[in-house]
């Protein structure tokens, strides 16, 4: 996926695009993040206006600390059955199975949206087809595993909408993965503090973060996640996924691990507030590792972190970004540059590949 401008949209006077998201407890969030990423830049190239619901049990925050939390826009009751799209993600979904009435939901939703795609588990009654990345049956696409989402994503585009958006060049890097229970460690979580604000860029983080989601998985070591805003509580936007935040920055932890930066087109909210920079400058010094994505290095130099060291960031928007902060050792040529603990990347999936 080469790197995108996040400038603002173009204004189309068309019908937004309804898209309708199912999240629930245990649902593997590249699953989704994945396909809407692409979704999101629909208004940027000129195609259509998007409006999302992540559609749940209920309306508000679904939290666990070792994984990044999921905010559901509304709860099935109220949410919207006419959409143009239904995006349902795997997971451990028996929250989902066995909720008669979130079925009954995503039933009547399915049966009325334009297009279905979604990740799904063995029924007999289906023709289902082993070799496969994706397959597409009339308006009903699956998929088989997180990338494969991605992929078939950036391929519906391109077919319904005759537009291609950003290549999911990275998706072949990561393999698909068991969403089995994690293995039981005794050690102490990692833990990963990630900065998101309004704007920011969701794959940037959501990327990198599914990587370390699966550390628990894979025997390493058990992980505890904490979003990081001005306040706690939710950021939402009709264009846009809603982002979570667990904590606002005078209560966030500032022992971390990892400290994670996304980027956006605008980072005016946060380097415009002293207090939110002040944070990120002291967790960045006490942090083991501190990494960022696209614009994200932005951030990170406003506070003066990366003075003296080697960075790089977004190339679109990589002269405008590095020419207030001269004591950085900006590398153009770069996908991500390490320096001691700061890795910085270029653009959405180089943080993936970081």
């Amino acid at each position: 996926m080469p790197e995108i401008s996040t400038s603002q949209p173009s204004q189309q006077q068309t019908k937004p695009l309804k898209i309708g998201v199912i999240v629930y407890a245990s649902a593997m969030i590249l699953d989704y993040i994945g396909p809407t990423s692409y979704f999101e830049l629909l208004p940027y190239i000129g195609v259509t206006p998007v409006e999302f619901h992540t559609i749940s049990q209920k309306r508000g925050p679904i939290e666990s600390s070792s994984r990044m939390p999921i905010y559901a826009s509304t709860g099935y009751a109220d949410a919207p059955e006419q959409l143009d799209i239904l995006l349902i993600p795997g997971g451990d979904n028996s929250v989902v199975t066995n909720d008669k009435g979130f079925l009954d939901y995503i039933r009547r939703a399915a049966q009325q949206a334009k297009f279905v795609l979604t990740l799904v588990e063995p029924h007999k009654n289906v023709k289902w087809i082993r070799q496969a990345r994706w397959v597409v049956d009339g308006n009903t696409w699956t998929s088989s595993g997180i990338t494969a989402g991605m992929d078939m994503a950036y391929a519906f585009v391109a077919n319904h909408f005759n537009k291609r958006v950003p290549t999911p060049t990275t998706s072949a890097n990561m393999p698909e993965t068991s969403t089995s229970q994690p293995s039981q460690q005794q050690t102490k979580p990692l833990k990963i503090g990630v900065i998101v604000y309004a704007g920011a860029m969701i794959l940037d983080y959501i990327g990198p973060t599914s990587y370390l989601e699966f550390l628990p998985y894979t025997g390493v070591t058990p992980v505890e996640f904490h979003t990081i805003s001005q306040k706690r509580g939710v950021i939402e936007s009709s264009s846009l996924m809603p982002i979570y935040a667990s904590t606002g920055y005078a209560d966030a932890p500032e022992q971390l691990d990892i400290l994670l930066i996304p980027g956006s087109g605008d980072n005016t909210v946060v380097t415009n507030d002293k207090g939110f920079l002040d944070y990120i400058h002291r967790a960045a010094q006490k942090a083991k590792f501190v990494l960022t994505v696209c614009t994200g290095a932005e951030i990170l130099a406003q506070t003066g972190f990366l003075d003296g060291k080697r960075a790089t960031t977004n190339k679109i928007f990589y002269d405008k970004l590095v020419e207030p902060h001269k004591n950085v050792k900006w590398i153009r040529q770069a996908r991500w540059v390490v320096d001691g603990n700061t890795w910085t990347s270029s653009g959405i999936t180089a943080g993936m590949d970081m």
